[in-house]
């Protein structure tokens, strides 16, 4: 018999299909579930619709302590409706809604090989823990080796001491470090009562500036630019009421307005519409208060500014 003959009588093996999990369409997912759901909660989803069967699978925990058993739910369940028109229903119905305090959510459920699976962290082992731990120090003795060596010795640090004058290169990179170095900006210093009113003598009358008193505290500057629009205002000045920095910034992340001190200041193009604004709205009623408008006072330094800038325009 030839070799040819011998491997067409050998019989051919044929292998068996792998078995295909199918879908259930009456079965429904339910996620996000409490561990202590009952039975009867799962049901109570969907009390319009007819329930075949509900099952709320469980997994055996270990106790450290004495080694006992118990079970314990997963947090998920499935409940099997009498058609696959009421399971579609169910999941519409169920997206939304909480048992005990939690949103539960629902899909088609899915065999075991198709369901989504979470992805677990691996955990830290002793060695890998020890190796980090060990690279992390050769790297701290790398660093403080590197500026060992990078210091220079004495000879070389009096040889630059020595040194009178600075090349061009070396001052330009100090001026340059120093003008990248962050500027803070210094506070105005807050003045008392006395030096207030002192100020306020010593000043003079503004010609093109209002002052507004007995505003209400949420008064906006764009409310004031809508009622003294006929005179066009160039600039406009709504003190806030002064907050610690932390809580300014949690009410403006809020969007919450926060208060005005009731005063302002309405800077006009000139002193004629300054005039017509004050005859206009002195003593005038304003979201319930009677304004109080009077010409501001500029302090010496900036009323001086102010004549000088007239002077050259003038020129």
């Amino acid at each position: 018999m030839s070799a040819s003959e011998v491997e067409s009588a050998q019989p051919v093996t044929e292998q068996s299909p792998s078995p295909v999990e199918e879908t259930d369409p009456n079965k429904v997912f339910v996620g996000n579930l409490p561990y202590d759901t009952t039975e009867d909660q799962l049901k109570a989803l969907t009390p319009e619709l007819e329930v075949v069967s509900v099952e709320l699978p469980t997994r055996t925990v270990t106790k450290k302590t004495d080694q006992t058993t118990v079970e314990l739910q997963k947090g998920h369940g499935f409940i099997v409706y009498k058609s696959s028109e009421d399971a579609a229903k169910a999941i519409e119905l169920i997206g939304g809604k909480t048992v005990g305090e939690r949103e539960v959510y629902a899909r088609a459920a899915l065999p075991p090989s198709l369901a989504p699976k979470r992805e677990r962290k691996p955990k830290k082992t002793a060695q890998r823990s020890a190796a980090s731990s060990a690279s992390g120090k050769t790297k701290k003795k790398s660093k403080a080796k590197a500026k060992t060596e990078s210091k220079p010795s004495g000879s070389e640090s009096d040889a630059k001491s020595d040194s009178k004058e600075a090349s061009p290169a070396d001052q330009s990179e100090s001026t340059s470090a120093e003008s990248a170095a962050p500027v803070k900006k210094a506070r105005k210093p807050v003045l008392s009562k006395e030096e207030k009113q002192k100020k306020l003598s010593e000043g003079v009358p503004s010609k093109t500036t209002l002052f507004l008193g007995n505003l209400d505290k949420s008064v906006t500057s764009k409310d004031l630019k809508e009622l003294f629009a006929e005179y066009e205002p160039v600039w406009i000045r709504v003190p806030r009421r002064e907050l610690p920095k932390n809580l300014y910034l949690k009410l403006k992340a809020r969007n919450v307005q926060i208060d005005n001190k009731g005063i302002a200041f309405v800077r006009f193009k000139s002193e004629e519409d300054q005039q017509k604004a004050l005859k206009e709205f002195e003593n005038k009623e304003y979201k319930n208060r009677k304004l109080n408008v009077t010409v501001a006072i500029d302090s010496a330094v900036e009323a001086a500014a102010q004549a000088s800038s007239e002077g050259k325009e003038n020129e």
